[in-house]
């Protein structure tokens, strides 16, 4: 039970920190939300002001993937195709019930980006930032963007956490009506995983 004896601050404080909180809250973030046009040129990862996350301001330097030759994965099997550095290499790996693991990586930079396919059936599944936190609350999920892959697919941009990639992840959730794909890279690699998605096609 809260005890207001524990809540004792000088006003003058008080009145600092709030506005403090004020402008952090509703200055330096006016919105928390950004759509995303199909060919838009915008950045789908936005700044984030938080200490605890990498600005993406520096994250979205040119990399080698805007200056560089790319390569083309097509799946045919499903239809869809994406572009990626030439300095990469790309390992598919089916699993089970038509599920698929895509690995991008670059062994000379530690650079890795995954995305993992999942077909599905249920023609109600979308992909939301409300869903995502509705369904797994406990997962760290900020600077939402709202995107759409190769035109049609409609998903979310965010920031997250994952160990395995050493700590702060960029990932992009989408889905085409058929199949449910989850990107992730390393936050410092965000301007390559924005790159590949901004390159998606889909077969007509």
């Amino acid at each position: 039970m809260f005890s207001r004896r524990k809540i004792i601050i000088p006003i003058l404080f008080f009145i600092i920190a709030a506005a403090v909180i004020l402008w952090f809250f509703y200055g330096s973030k006016n919105e928390d939300k950004t759509t995303v046009k199909p060919d838009s040129s915008m950045a789908i990862f936005k700044e984030e002001k938080s200490e605890k996350t990498n600005s993406v301001s520096s994250v979205l330097a040119p990399s080698d993937f805007v200056s560089a030759q790319t390569k083309k994965y097509e799946n045919t099997q499903y239809g869809f195709s994406f572009k990626y550095p030439a300095s990469f290499t790309l390992g598919e790996f089916p699993e089970d019930e038509g599920r698929i693991s895509l690995t991008i990586q670059n062994s000379k930079t530690n650079q890795i980006i995954q995305i993992y396919i999942t077909p599905y059936e249920d023609s109600d599944f979308t992909v939301s930032a409300e869903q995502i936190r509705r369904d797994l609350p406990d997962m760290p999920f900020s600077n939402f963007a709202d995107v759409i892959a190769g035109g049609k697919a409609k998903g979310v941009a965010f920031f997250s956490q994952n160990d395995a990639f050493g700590g702060e992840t960029a990932e992009v959730w989408f889905a085409d009506g058929k199949l449910f794909f989850q990107a992730t890279a390393s936050a410092k690699d965000a301007k390559i995983l924005e790159e590949i998605i901004k390159s998606w096609k889909f077969q007509e």
